[in-house]
């Protein structure tokens, strides 16, 4: 049996010896004609060669030019949105402090705004007051309310002319300004507004039943007043009769 595996294995190695040989011997003759024929066609054939060898590497060069180009732009697109999604705000005080950030507070836009909500905030507190009447604390209201519904347009009419009272634009699509900065202050102070009429509202109601119960009270003990009174009187009107007769 290992008789037969040597055997078997000699024959390999002969045969890989004998193509070695036939190989080399090819590969001698090919050098050998090429060697002759670029001796006998001269200068000539060898500028074809090398022309025809440097356009072929420029197209090679551009189409990896090209293929690299693209790809790289793709790689680059991918890396810049993992890099900005990794950089950006992740929860909602980083995306506070972002916001924050993001507004030049010492702009007159800005500044302006603050102001006309801290006098809107003081006539809030006013009319919640006893002091105001009902016909004011109704028109502030509607007021506030009328404020709040023309926000998309006024963030429409910010988007087209921002230059013309701001320094950038804040008035996105999104209408994050617009939102956080003028209509989120004018629902507080309707919510305000609303929460002290409620508890207005709870007080009279509380009164009101006060009233009635006492009004309930002095109606029963002026119907037992009543009722001994009639009784007397009957009595002495029994004896009058009788001291007649």
């Amino acid at each position: 049996m290992s008789s037969y595996f040597e055997q078997a294995a000699n024959e390999i190695l002969g045969a890989t010896e004998r193509v070695a040989a036939a190989v080399e011997e090819g590969a001698s003759i090919l050098f050998s004609a090429a060697s002759s024929s670029s001796s006998s066609s001269g200068g000539e054939k060898a500028n074809i060669d090398t022309d025809d060898l440097m356009m072929g590497e420029e197209e090679d060069i551009a189409m990896d030019g090209f293929g690299g180009s693209t790809l790289e732009g793709i790689a680059d697109g991918v890396l810049s949105d993992i890099m900005s999604a990794q950089s950006g705000p992740q929860t909602p005080w980083e995306h506070f402090e972002a916001f924050r950030h993001a507004i030049n507070w010492s702009e007159p836009l800005v500044r302006y705004l603050l102001i006309f909500h801290a006098i809107l905030f003081l006539l809030t507190i006013y009319t919640v007051s006893k002091r105001a009447s009902f016909h004011s604390r109704i028109i502030l209201l509607v007021f506030l309310f009328l404020l709040v519904r023309s926000a998309e347009y006024l963030n429409a009419y910010g988007n087209d002319h921002w230059e013309d009272f701001a320094t950038q634009n804040y008035f996105d699509k999104g209408g994050i300004f617009i939102g956080l900065l003028f209509s989120c202050p004018l629902l507080l102070n309707c919510l305000i507004m609303l929460v002290c009429y409620m508890r207005e509202a709870g007080s009279l109601l509380v009164e009101v039943k006060k009233m009635e119960m006492v009004a309930k009270k002095k109606k029963k003990n002026k119907d037992k007043g009543e009722a001994p009174s009639s009784s007397s009187r009957g009595k002495t009107n029994k004896k009058k009769t009788t001291k007649k007769d």
